[in-house]
């Protein structure tokens, strides 16, 4: 009888195979699906080993598998970076044949499939290290890579290159950002926007004139606090992930919070990112809100 384990191997099997990569991605289960696996697949470990001879190295497991999670993102990742050289090169060398089309429509299938799969082992990493957490009590951090230092953060050390898209644009249309910043963390899935428009507008009340500091998802509550950024003429900073450390998702928090935020709202913390936000903000000695929207 197949188990969740066997399934969750399975299916990390496939998203790693670079020639099937199409044919599978077109088929990735939905989130909910991949994080039940997951989860599943943890638990019964767990409840394997932890009253036997192996429970002693139960924490290292479930961390090493999370890791393996991580490392596989890291491994697509890279993959899609390949790719999509390969389909701006498909894409200058067209002659408008139909053999030229045909293989610029391949390989930006072939993009489009690795960028779901990176999607998808997020979702399935992130799920590991909130079980990893709930089954060992410590926070979860990637095997390689810097750890995210305790020290508090300062501008000065932050590099230029790491400043984000939107701050440049700003800057090059003659703006700045004025008035209180808030950064603002969540989940996917916190897609209630009433509730995230009352909190901020609680905010923009306090306040007055401020800035919003977002991570960019396009989904759930920061697709929420745009769409109201957007309606009542708040400025938004978007800090994308930079390069493939590791410790990208840490670095982009310290990034955000070394703009000493005047406060840190947090939506749900169901991921390690979001716990290690709450976490550096607290060391930084900023001010956390928990807004409770996710259970």
């Amino acid at each position: 009888m197949e188990t969740q384990n066997d399934v969750l191997v399975g299916v990390l099997a496939a998203m790693q195979n670079p020639p099937g990569i199409e044919d599978f991605a077109g088929a990735i289960p939905p989130d909910e699906a991949l994080i039940q696996i997951v989860s599943a697949a943890y638990g019964e470990l767990a409840d394997a080993l932890e009253d036997g001879p192996l429970a002693g190295s139960l924490e290292r497991i479930l961390k090493g598998w999370t890791d393996v999670l991580h490392r596989t993102i890291e491994g697509l990742e890279k993959q899609a970076d390949r790719a999509e050289l390969d389909m701006k090169e498909a894409a200058a060398a067209q002659d408008y044949s139909e053999v030229m089309s045909v293989e610029l429509e391949r390989k930006t299938d072939r993009l489009r499939a690795l960028q779901n799969a990176v999607e998808a082992v997020s979702v399935m990493r992130d799920a590991g290290a909130s079980t990893y957490e709930a089954r060992c009590a410590t926070l979860w951090r990637p095997m390689h890579g810097s750890r995210p230092s305790s020290k508090i953060i300062t501008s000065a050390m932050i590099d230029a290159r790491d400043l984000s898209r939107s701050r440049k644009i700003l800057a090059a249309e003659g703006r700045v950002i004025e008035g209180a910043k808030i950064a603002l963390f969540g989940d996917r899935n916190d897609s209630d926007y009433t509730k995230v428009a009352t909190v901020l507008d609680k905010v923009k009340n306090k306040h007055g004139r401020m800035a919003l500091l977002l991570t960019g998802q396009k989904t759930g509550a920061d697709a929420c606090a745009m769409s109201w950024a957007k309606a009542n003429g708040v400025d938004v900073v978007i800090y994308k992930l930079e390069g493939h450390a590791s410790d990208r998702y840490f670095r982009r928090n310290e990034r955000m919070l070394s703009e000493a935020p005047k406060g840190v709202l947090v939506f749900s913390e169901k991921s390690a990112f979001t716990r290690h936000a709450v976490e550096t903000a607290r060391k930084m000695g900023l001010p956390v809100k928990r807004c409770g929207l996710a259970s």
